[in-house]
């Protein structure tokens, strides 16, 4: 039993460095605010995308997320207001070009 801990404890310990070396890596190249980003499409109805976004900026405080839509009017206006309360939240308008 004792070799078994022994090599848990060894794969734990691995795991733990490169973690670290990864993080400061991270850190050292992107700085201190490495940036994120999460980009939605929404087509349609987009009934769930507002309480979407705000899960999505608890769970990643730090991303940026971008909206492309094609939406209007009620919907046009949610996005809006999550644009408001989330500087991190921008919306990337699409045109169709015929």
């Amino acid at each position: 039993m004792e070799p078994f801990v022994a090599a848990l404890l060894a794969v734990f310990g691995v795991y733990g460095i490169i973690s670290l070396v990864h993080q400061l890596c991270c850190r050292l190249l992107c700085g201190p605010r490495c940036c994120n980003r999460i980009v939605i499409y929404v087509e349609g109805k987009i009934d769930n995308i507002e309480s979407t976004v705000r899960s999505l900026m608890l769970k990643n405080p730090d991303a940026e997320i971008v909206i492309a839509d094609e939406c209007s009017g009620e919907q046009h206006e949610i996005l809006e207001k999550l644009c408001r309360d989330y500087t991190q939240v921008h919306i990337a308008p699409i045109s169709e070009n015929k």
